[in-house]
């Protein structure tokens, strides 16, 4: 049996004595509230604009329409899920911003239908740099530019041609003995 908050079992024993609440129902709403924040920065890591609502939207949506209406789903899960989508859903509706996603759309849209994929890209994927931005990690500097020592070309000497010798210059050869 799937259970993603067991984990979380021992940790709440003690505010489920003091509250009352059983623990795998206190587990299991802690922890889909855990998960739902994990998978909302994640989210947020990686996409901007219209495409990050679409990302929360559709991940909660699915993670409660499973708690809702999946076949044979044990309780605990059903509540596990139910809790992080519940928690994307109601983020979405809270984050939303209307100018902003309009804008963000039919700027990805207008980069898309002139071929720019690329830049359509861009508007709904973060770059590297504002992924560690958004962490709190500075980039890193451009490299210094490198500096090379000046070419010299070695040209070889002209060739001259050697001096004609005649045939009264040349020694004679030794005889064999």
């Amino acid at each position: 049996m799937v259970q993603l908050t067991s984990w979380l079992d021992p940790f709440m024993e003690g505010v489920s004595r003091n509250t009352g609440i059983p623990t795998a129902q206190l587990s299991s709403h802690v922890g889909g509230e855990f998960i739902g924040t994990f998978l909302e920065r994640v989210s947020a890591t990686f996409s901007k604009g219209f495409m990050k609502l679409l990302i929360d939207i559709a991940a909660g949506g699915i993670a409660a329409g499973y708690a809702i209406y999946g076949r044979d789903v044990p309780e605990r899960l059903r509540r596990e899920l139910l809790q992080t989508g519940s928690h994307l859903l109601f983020r979405v509706l809270e984050a939303i911003d209307f100018a902003e996603i309009y804008s963000s759309a039919k700027e990805f849209f207008g980069k898309l239908s002139v071929g720019d994929i690329d830049g359509a890209l861009s508007t709904v994927l973060r770059t590297p740099e504002e992924i560690l931005s958004s962490m709190g990690i500075s980039a890193a500097p451009s490299p210094a530019p490198v500096m090379t020592a000046p070419s010299y070309v070695i040209t070889p000497p002209p060739v001259s041609t050697p001096p004609e010798i005649t045939s009264s210059e040349i020694p004679p050869l030794p005889s064999p003995a």
